[in-house]
């Protein structure tokens, strides 16, 4: 192919790769919202994060990310039922502690703060309840919220983790999430089980 030739065909190359950006934007405009749905998890986030499914046999596991920031939020929808509320305190003590215990040693921070920083959060009409951890990583100021909540009689996990400096990009992401998280119960669950 000579010279001539190459130049025509690099530009319509240029041309079209453009075109396609073009149609990308369009079709997901500044404010725009994607809905995510499966197994019976559902919820909204804003266009331009990227999802990632990790989920297995054991658990949902759904991590959003914001390209070009430390801003990550992750959802872990355990897939077994919760039958009572001493069996998700249990799955609280053995799974949602050492998670933010861990945490807190990777941003340096004094396990005492756990005890310090229990908090809850409104997830649509329910309250979470849950830690909000700072520290260091990297040498950068960086906040982590680790929260749990029963939902549909699944025991769920939410994490939102980002340096300060990254806040203003995740902190629509995380609202969003909050405020659309949903978890379809079980056709066959009671009134009991529903207020766990």
């Amino acid at each position: 192919m000579t010279k001539s030739m190459k130049k025509p065909l690099l530009i319509n190359q240029l041309v079209l790769a453009l075109l396609l950006c073009a149609q990308a934007s369009a079709q997901s405009p500044a404010g725009a919202t994607v809905h995510f749905a499966k197994d019976g998890l559902s919820f909204d986030y804003p266009a331009g994060w990227t999802l990632t499914d990790k989920s297995s046999a054991t658990a949902q596991e759904i991590v959003l990310a914001f390209p070009g920031s430390s801003a990550v939020i992750q959802v872990v929808a355990f897939r077994e039922l919760m039958q009572s509320a001493e069996q998700a305190r249990a799955t609280r003590e053995s799974v949602t502690i050492p998670y933010a215990m861990k945490l807190a040693t990777q941003f340096g921070s004094p396990l005492s703060q756990l005890s310090e920083s229990a908090d809850c959060l409104p997830v649509g009409k329910r309250l979470a309840s849950g830690f909000k951890l700072t520290g260091q990583l990297d040498k950068q100021p960086i906040t982590g919220y680790v929260y749990t909540i029963v939902l549909g009689q699944r025991f769920l996990n939410f994490t939102y983790i980002r340096a300060d400096k990254d806040d203003a990009r995740g902190a629509e992401g995380w609202k969003m999430l909050l405020d659309t998280l949903k978890v379809e119960p079980p056709a066959s669950q009671t009134q009991d089980e529903a207020k766990l």
